[in-house]
């Protein structure tokens, strides 16, 4: 953790050099000589591989002619699917024929009409300037075929809910399970950004958790050693994550998950702030531009938060339902309420206001998050071998959860006090807000009888 915090604040001095001073804090608030040196290394480190700020491709128009490399992972949206492209004088966001395969590394040929760039992103970065393809585009080589494998996966999810789902439900299934947003209306936006919920609706931690945990239940049935059923587990994660888009947050996902599961492998007990600190490493030397999106700041910072101040579940022996019960209950409304403080700084920066409303309406969605997913998921694999219980299940099962969740989102995300406009913090105000939060926190001892909840990972 040391190591990344330092990596991280030197990579973000691209947004601002006063950056590389939360580096200087961790290595100072390091009780270790050995500790502190580590930290100073990755900030250096960082500070070498800081990535220019994405600048877009100033234009009047025109026509793009030539060869460019797929950067991203395609999203469908309502007029087709797009792709962030590098070409030979900088970045574009290339809308794509509907149900065009690509994925990062391939390379395309075509020619296309340049759409010049907007103003500015919702994020305060520039947009970039749009690739509208005319004519047939050449795949010259393909980078590797487990992005086509995600994508079919994808479509062919879809393609299901929409054609027997309710739709009234079906954006919010297909965003809920694959990152899917084509159908997410303008309104249900605003609701799940007021509301403080729209993480529900981008591939992340808890999805991958609930994947990857069902997915390890079936597979320790399967006469194999665990080693082969992590490799089975990871590749599965691979191909889903480059389904949901592979953007950094579910890469930090995947990562974390693999590498606490594989703890058993060297008789070790799982442990998050190893796992996260592995995946800040791996994202951020994999992808360094990384560091400037607003998903992987926000993921780290709410899963960090999380892991230094969550509550820990006291497992009674003996313990009545109703105890379990309640207990649940006050663990979740606190680690709701701890996330939505985490992210809150950086959710004024993005977003210019906070949700008061998020531990409320996170109370109401999270609880069914799993049986919607899941359900979603067994529907869709049981359409191959029995439709009318695929139908069954999802119309009984998941219809009706799905219904909730708009409910609970569209009620509290439309109260007139759901969000409190705030002004920008500056870099400094970031800088003295999370380096508090770590000289509060305290180690402690975990008793026998604890454990981190699942919402953790």
């Amino acid at each position: 953790m040391v190591c990344a915090a330092g990596l991280f604040a030197g990579l973000s001095v691209c947004l601002s050099p006063w950056n590389a001073c939360f580096g200087l804090v961790v290595a100072g608030l390091c009780g270790r000589h050995r500790s502190a040196f580590f930290a100073i290394v990755a900030l250096i480190v960082g500070v070498l591989l800081a990535p220019e700020l994405p600048t877009p491709v100033v234009v009047r128009g025109g026509v793009y002619q030539g060869l460019v490399e797929v950067t991203s992972a395609v999203t469908d949206t309502r007029s087709g699917t797009t792709a962030t492209v590098r070409g030979r004088d900088g970045r574009y966001r290339a809308l794509l024929p509907p149900g065009f395969v690509a994925g990062p590394g391939d390379v395309l040929n075509l020619r296309a009409e340049i759409v010049p760039a907007r103003p500015g992103s919702p994020f305060g970065r520039p947009e970039r300037a749009m690739l509208r393809p005319v004519g047939r585009i050449e795949v010259l080589s393909r980078a590797s075929p487990h992005w086509a494998w995600g994508t079919t996966a994808r479509r062919s999810f879809t393609g299901f809910i929409e054609r027997h789902g309710d739709p009234v439900v079906v954006g919010v299934v297909q965003a809920l399970c694959f990152n899917a947003t084509a159908e997410v209306g303008d309104q249900l936006w605003t609701d799940l950004r007021r509301s403080g919920t729209v993480h529900i609706v981008s591939a992340s931690g808890l999805h991958v958790v609930i994947i990857a945990v069902w997915t390890a239940v079936l597979l320790a049935v399967l006469p194999v050693p665990r080693w082969a059923q992590l490799l089975l587990l990871g590749a599965l994660l691979v191909v889903y994550a480059g389904a949901a888009g592979f953007r950094p947050p579910i890469v930090r996902s995947v990562v974390m998950v693999m590498v606490a599961l594989s703890a058993y492998l060297f008789q070790r007990e799982k442990d998050g702030l190893s796992a996260l600190g592995v995946a800040a490493l791996a994202t951020l030397l994999w992808s360094p531009e990384a560091v400037v999106d607003p998903g992987l700041q926000l993921s780290f910072v709410t899963v960090g938060g999380l892991m230094l101040f969550g509550p820990v579940e006291r497992t009674e022996a003996g313990a009545s339902l109703g105890a379990r019960v309640v207990g649940a209950g006050k663990t979740l409304i606190l680690t709701s309420l701890i996330a939505s403080v985490a992210a809150s700084p950086l959710v004024a920066l993005y977003f210019g206001e906070v949700s008061v409303v998020s531990p409320l309406a996170n109370l109401l969605v999270i609880p069914v998050l799993l049986p919607v997913v899941v359900g979603s998921l067994v529907a869709w694999g049981l359409a191959g071998v029995s439709l009318p219980l695929a139908v069954g299940l999802y119309k009984v099962l998941v219809e009706p959860l799905a219904g909730w969740i708009l409910a609970a989102v569209e009620f509290t995300g439309r109260l007139p006090f759901a969000t409190v406009a705030t002004p920008a913090p500056s870099t400094f105000w970031l800088i003295l807000f999370y380096g508090s939060a770590i000289l509060l926190w305290q180690h402690r001892v975990r008793g026998p009888h604890e454990r981190r909840p699942l919402t953790d990972w």
